[in-house]
């Protein structure tokens, strides 16, 4: 399991970073046996905030949402 956590326009604290990783890696495990890495990208834009996330399964399938 590999993942780039980053922000745009924001930073991204550790303690964030780790809520991602662990509740991504719920989600994955739960559905699918094999490993996956990907990309996360959380941005700020005024109050509002969104998550960009690509993710690859080692099965070759991708996973990507917004």
């Amino acid at each position: 399991m590999t993942l780039r956590i980053s922000g745009k326009h924001m930073d991204i604290g550790d303690a964030f970073r780790t809520r991602i990783t662990d509740r991504v890696g719920e989600v994955i495990g739960k559905y699918f046996d094999r490993g996956f890495s990907g990309q996360i990208v959380v941005v700020k834009s005024g109050s509002r905030y969104t998550a960009d996330c690509m993710i690859r399964l080692d099965s070759g399938a991708s996973l990507q949402a917004t």
